[in-house]
């Protein structure tokens, strides 16, 4: 298991397991969902809780993938589904 060291938005740093993500998206900039970033990227993990972290979408995507932490079947694209391929039926 390979962690991936982020930034939460107090500015203490963060370890998460990419093993555990389920979605990633842009933190909402308003509305009723809204964090206390401005910018940066949500982490929803299997459990159904959330990490917002200070490095934009494209960067957690980008330190995920160089980990290979997830394997090359799950690698994230810009899209953020995190899910691996269902097997066709």
């Amino acid at each position: 298991m390979s962690f991936v060291r982020l930034t939460r938005p107090d500015g203490s740093p963060v370890a998460i397991n990419p093993d555990e993500v389920v979605h990633l998206a842009p933190v909402p900039a308003s509305g009723p969902l809204m964090g206390p970033l401005s910018t940066g990227a949500r982490i929803v993990f299997r459990n159904q809780s959330h990490q917002d972290v200070r490095e934009l979408l494209d960067e957690v995507i980008a330190l995920i993938d160089a980990r290979g932490a997830i394997g090359p079947r799950r690698r994230l694209r810009a899209s953020c589904s995190c899910n691996p391929p269902r097997a066709p039926r």
